[in-house]
């Protein structure tokens, strides 16, 4: 998942997400910036991804990617009155 402060511009933050993984975030990140997942057959890592160095994810391993099923749930103030 990518992390944009403007979408015209390159990601600021880089984040591998596995198979079956959830992640949640608030604040900033939900708030004051973009987010996205680039279409790709497979995610290499590379020096910019934030989790490079946890288990089993290596500088330059590739990834193949499979079918991805995502689940939003969001919070969004009431824009509109009801009459």
């Amino acid at each position: 998942m990518d992390f944009y402060n403007n979408l015209k511009e390159e990601p600021f933050e880089k984040i591998f997400l596995r198979p079956r993984s959830l992640l949640i975030f608030t604040e900033d990140a939900y708030k004051n910036y973009f987010h996205g997942i680039k279409e790709s057959y497979s995610d290499l890592i590379t020096e910019d991804v934030m989790n490079k160095n946890l288990d089993g994810i290596n500088l330059h391993k590739e990834f193949d990617r499979g079918i991805r099923v995502s689940l939003t749930i969001r919070i969004v103030p009431n824009t509109i009155k009801k009459k």
